[in-house]
């Protein structure tokens, strides 16, 4: 719990909900990671080790977070005291916005959410007081960029790859059975990849040469979340002992 050193100064009063949100957090990383390998499975890409956070990722976000909840407690202190479910959705908002900093604008998903609180959910001082004074500029330019600049080009070659094996098999195997089975398979893709999509911030903007590659790192990023959140939990408990 060394890089948690910021912990105490996270408002009390919003700690005995984070138990329940990691816990959302977690179901909604774990449903990402299913559909992300039934999506490998079904296309014929080989299944790759799932990434973890690290240390410096996870203290990164733990600063952010802690600057975002303490400027929207002070928003907020002046009016009268938040109910539980308000708590849960400024812990969720704020949690998500300190990620996305974290991130910065190196991935489609990240730079989505930023452009969506800027721009459209008027927290423009909270993103820039988070983000950095340095990102002033830029924050009141950022948009939703093509997700293809940043693909990769194993993805692009390994998306073509795959197309091709199925043109070779579809024109040397003339058989029904063959073409029912793929044309199956092709419809179970396609719904997986609408739905893995909808899951992600900015997900319908997201083409499918580097959603793989974008899911992986959304997922990595709601795990430093779940980790840091259980951690936050734990060391309220063992402050509570006397």
């Amino acid at each position: 719990m060394v890089f948690y050193s910021s912990s105490h100064s996270l408002p009390p009063q919003h700690l005995h909900v984070l138990f329940s949100l990691s816990f959302f957090l977690l179901l909604n990383s774990c449903l990402l990671v299913l559909l992300l390998e039934q999506k490998k499975y079904i296309a014929g890409v080989p299944s790759t080790r799932m990434r973890t956070p690290n240390v410096l990722m996870k203290r990164e976000f733990t600063k952010k977070w802690t600057l975002a909840l303490e400027i929207t407690c002070c928003k907020v202190s002046r009016k009268e005291e938040m109910c539980v479910m308000e708590r849960k959705k400024v812990i969720k908002q704020t949690a998500e916005i300190a990620m996305a900093a974290t991130r910065g604008s190196s991935t489609a998903w990240s730079r989505a959410v930023i452009a969506d609180e800027y721009h459209r959910k008027n927290n423009k001082l909270l993103i820039e007081a988070v983000m950095g004074s340095q990102y002033a500029e830029k924050l009141k330019n950022i948009c939703i960029k093509s997700p293809r600049s940043i693909s990769n080009q194993k993805a692009i070659k390994r998306s073509k790859m795959i197309r091709r094996r199925i043109s070779v098999a579809m024109s040397s195997k003339n058989n029904k059975a063959v073409v029912k089975a793929s044309s199956l398979a092709k419809s179970i893709v396609k719904k997986q990849t609408q739905v893995l999509k909808r899951l992600m911030p900015g997900g319908e903007t997201i083409d499918e040469c580097c959603l793989i590659e974008e899911a992986l790192d959304y997922i990595v990023s709601l795990k430093a979340q779940v980790d840091v959140m259980k951690e936050l939990v734990i060391a309220a408990e063992y402050m509570k002992k006397p």
